[in-house]
């Protein structure tokens, strides 16, 4: 159903008789584009108070809107979701990017857009508080670079928050990941650091490590970065090349923005052609199965289980360019 989202309580232990993970679930109606969804961290871990914060927009009436809503969870045989506040977004509010959850700071969460970053709490939600602290992200005014910078920010028990640049990487993409912590060593000195993975805007993402702030003296660079995974888009050139390996043809792709723009040959490529369409009533195919026929009477032919959003078909192949 449109505008609706589910819930699902999910086993935290496995068993033997039982596998299905879900053992409760809700349903609720909320009319709008759902941007970003987040649990957020409560005093304690009791099931009947359950915290989840929405950012909304209602493309009918052409705003935004920061939903909260309250799950009791603690009969699964009826689980239950109430909307506790509803705060509106001014409409000259930049894009939202991220929803991030404070574990430091139960029931609260930071709303970053293109501009600025707000703190924000279940109460602020509840009580249709609009005078929540906020801060500019700091950058430079009108400025269209993609600085890749790293900060930390540091919020005070006031509610006061302040910018500390760590250190410059590529430039970044909206979605970005804490995956955890793990233990740097130099020489004779281990620190702290926090694991962060971030996709790369038109760049090369990275997993990086982030040093602890409570550390004075630390001689390796600000920034260690574990792993880099290649970016390939976006592409924006390719021509094809004779005689660059072998007698095979290659191609010369031109991809990546800036700084991060690189040439990447193509070689020892794989023909491939087209040899069936999915029928218009199938909207689209998002599962494949490989099966082999074993019944002695058929003759030994390749088959393939194709599942779309409608049904799932069998399809077997008849000659070398065709399906059936």
């Amino acid at each position: 159903m449109k505008y609706k989202f589910d819930i699902f309580i999910l086993s935290p232990t496995l068993s033997r008789s039982r596998f299905d993970p879900v053992i409760g679930r809700g349903s609720q109606i909320e009319e709008g584009i759902i941007w970003h969804m987040e649990f957020l961290h409560t005093e304690s871990t009791s099931m009947d108070r359950i915290l989840l914060a929405l950012v909304i927009y209602n493309d009918v009436e052409k705003i935004c809107r920061l939903v909260l809503y309250v799950i009791n969870a603690s009969n699964l045989q009826n689980v239950t979701m109430e909307r506790i506040g509803r705060l509106p977004l001014e409409s000259n509010t930049p894009l939202p990017l991220l929803l991030i959850p404070l574990q430091s700071r139960p029931e609260s969460f930071l709303l970053v857009t293109e501009q600025q970053v707000c703190l924000l709490s279940s109460d602020d939600l509840a009580c249709g508080n609009v005078l929540y602290p906020n801060s500019f992200i700091p950058r430079a005014f009108g400025s269209i670079d993609s600085e890749g910078c790293i900060y930390r920010l540091h919020i005070t028990s006031s509610n006061e928050m302040s910018w500390t640049l760590i250190d410059s990487v590529n430039p970044i993409g909206q979605s970005m990941c804490l995956l955890g912590t793990a233990d740097l060593v130099n020489d004779n000195n281990t620190i702290r650091a926090d694991v962060l993975l971030y996709a790369g805007e038109c760049a090369d993402s990275q997993v990086i490590a982030i040093p602890c702030p409570d550390v004075s003296q630390w001689e390796t660079p600000t920034i260690t970065v574990l792993q880099s995974l290649v970016n390939r888009a976006p592409i924006t050139d390719v021509e094809k090349i004779s005689g660059y390996y072998g007698q095979q043809e290659s191609l010369a792709v031109c991809s990546g923005i800036g700084k991060q723009g690189c040439l990447t040959f193509i070689a020892r490529g794989v023909k491939a052609r087209k040899v069936s369409f999915s029928q218009p009533e199938w909207k689209g195919i998002n599962r494949l199965w490989s099966i082999n026929s074993t019944a002695s009477h058929l003759p030994e032919i390749s088959c393939l289980m194709a599942s779309s959003p409608i049904d799932s078909r069998l399809i077997a192949a008849k000659g070398r360019n065709s399906l059936i």
